[in-house]
Formats: C-alpha cells, sequence, structure tokens
C-alpha cells in the first residue's frame, strides 16, 4: 500500500453502503467449483482499455466468503465508494481500485509489464492481487497464487472482473486501508466479483 493510496483513503469520505445478504451461516462458498446467484462471476464485456491516466470514483461488489471461524455469506454492496486509478506507461499497464468500507471491502491490484515480459493485459485471467475486509478485518495472501483473479471489462469508464480466493490470512499487526480491527483469522475462501466506474 502506497502512502499515496493512504492519503487518498484517509481523506475519503465514504458512503453509507446497502448491503444485501444473500446465504445464512449454514451455506459456505465453495471457491474451487465457483459460485452461483448474486456472488456469482461476471460475464465478460468489453475490452477497449484508454490509453491514458483515469481515476474510479464509485462502483459495487460481491464477496462470498467463509472464515475460519465456519462463519459465511454472501453479500452484495450495490453502491460503494472507490478510490482507484488506470495508468498507462508505454506497454505497461497498472490498475487498482478499493471498494467499500470498514465493514466490508475489496482492493484489486491487476499490473501488466509487458517491458519485463508479461503478456499484454486482456480479458480473462490476469496477475492481480485480493485483499478482502470482512467484519472489520483485513484479509490479503502475500502469495499471488492464493487468488485467481479474472479480468471481465476495461473502458476508458469502467473496471469490471472476478476473483476466487483459497486460504487468506488475516494481520495480527496491520489493520489494512480501511481500518478497522487487527485479526488472526483467516477467510477458508472466498468468490465474489467487482465492478468500478469513473463517474
Amino acid at each position: 500500500m502506497t502512502t499515496q493510496r493512504m492519503a487518498a483513503l484517509a481523506a475519503l469520505t465514504l458512503l453509507a453502503l446497502p448491503l444485501t445478504a444473500c446465504s445464512g451461516d449454514d451455506e459456505s462458498p465453495d471457491a474451487d467449483k465457483g459460485v452461483d446467484g448474486p456472488c456469482a462471476a461476471l460475464d465478460e464485456g468489453e475490452f477497449a482499455p484508454a490509453s491514458t491516466y483515469g481515476d474510479y470514483v464509485i462502483g459495487s461488489f460481491a464477496i462470498q466468503y467463509e472464515l475460519s471461524d465456519g462463519s459465511s455469506e454472501c453479500v452484495v454492496i450495490d453502491e460503494a465508494a472507490a478510490v482507484g486509478s488506470y495508468e498507462v506507461a508505454g506497454k505497461d499497464t497498472q490498475i487498482y481500485v478499493d471498494l467499500g468500507d470498514v465493514d466490508l471491502g475489496l482492493t484489486v491490484d491487476i499490473a501488466s509489464y509487458v517491458e519485463e515480459g508479461d503478456e499484454p493485459l486482456a480479458l480473462g485471467a490476469v496477475p492481480g492481487g485480493i485483499g478482502l475486509q470482512i467484519e472489520q478485518r483485513y484479509y490479503s495472501a502475500p502469495d499471488p497464487s492464493a487468488c485467481t483473479v479474472t479480468l471481465a471489462e476495461l473502458t476508458a469508464e469502467t473496471f469490471a472482473g472476478s476473483f476466487t480466493c483459497d486460504n487468506v490470512p488475516g494481520y495480527a499487526d496491520f489493520v489494512g486501508p480501511f481500518g478497522g480491527e487487527k485479526t488472526d483469522a483467516s477467510v477458508v475462501s472466498a468468490a465474489g466479483w467487482w465492478r468500478a466506474s469513473a463517474a
């Protein structure tokens, strides 16, 4: 997390977020097989990336998760504040967005460094990282293979995709970009989607 991102997050007044609970504690997500319903992966859309810098300021997302304490839920956030940007430098592309607030949030980082041997960015599976804010606690895997990130749409106005994760640890000494509480718990599995917009 860069100092610039942390400063932007601290300055932002987050929106009040409507929550839609999609499943109770008696239903566990299955990240390996994907999920159905409101937390299911997005369909593939348009790929027409901008050639310059852009910001994301609003969005929506869904997370279906199972925690190490056995609790599980699918939650959809229909309207969330976003802090994010799209940057292009030559053939290289870097995109990030933080969606949500201290109660429930999602961070997505995608980068393609063609000059260093990466494939050009395209729809489908992409190199990226996922962070999960659940019940005021932040979880993020240092091992990028813990999460599979799929880019579903990228235009000058929209950044959207889906993810699945397994065994994502919490932080006992870090509260994450949204603030909240430290934790030594973990996310057993998670899946969901995001859609961030320029306006």
